[in-house]
């Protein structure tokens, strides 16, 4: 699914329990994820409510210590796990079949994201064909086109500023947001 589908489930609070979010748009992903914040977990208790686990630094023993660990004063708790591909690679056979055994296992408590902003988990991977099987990978792919000036138009629209059409093409030119390198 690509990620305005995710943030419509999110709006209609039908989300599942494990989510892999992958591709270039590093704000959009963050945006979602803060998006999951503001809806599950008081800004008081967000150290309590949110983890963020490093893939590269951490095992399975700690994301199931985190996604055991009930949502305090909060509808959901909120796991992020970055490097995806690292924690996954770092694990043996049999953890791996505990960790794919184990996330199907969550409770609705719980929101789980592996994240992957670095282009390494491969859509030929078993972990992208579990997700996928299951309707769990949000892509977040470059906006183009039209939907990119739209987008702009909102961001303007909800700050009340105004801006012709050909003024937003100009902005987006200059910005190098449509280069191939930027990310």
């Amino acid at each position: 699914m690509y990620y305005n589908e995710f943030f419509n489930k999110l709006k209609k609070n039908t989300l599942a329990t494990f989510y892999l979010f992958m591709g270039e748009e590093n704000y959009m992903m963050d945006l979602a994820i803060e998006s999951l914040k503001n809806k599950y977990i008081d800004k008081s208790l967000e150290s309590i409510n949110f983890t963020r686990i490093q893939g590269k630094e951490s095992d399975l023993n700690a994301l199931i210590n985190a996604c055991e660990t009930l949502p305090f004063m909060s509808e959901k708790r909120l796991v992020l796990i970055k490097d995806i591909f690292f924690f996954i690679k770092e694990l043996t056979e049999k953890q791996e079949k505990e960790f794919y055994k184990y996330i199907n296992t969550l409770g609705d408590h719980i929101c789980l994201i592996l994240l992957d902003d670095d282009f390494l988990v491969r859509k030929n991977s078993k972990l992208y064909r579990r997700f996928k099987k299951t309707n769990n990978v949000v892509e977040f792919t470059k906006l183009r086109g039209r939907d990119l000036n739209q987008w702009v138009m909102g961001v303007l629209k909800r700050n009340n500023k105004k801006m012709l059409s050909s003024n937003i093409n100009y902005f987006i030119d200059i910005s190098s947001y449509r280069s191939q390198s930027s990310k």
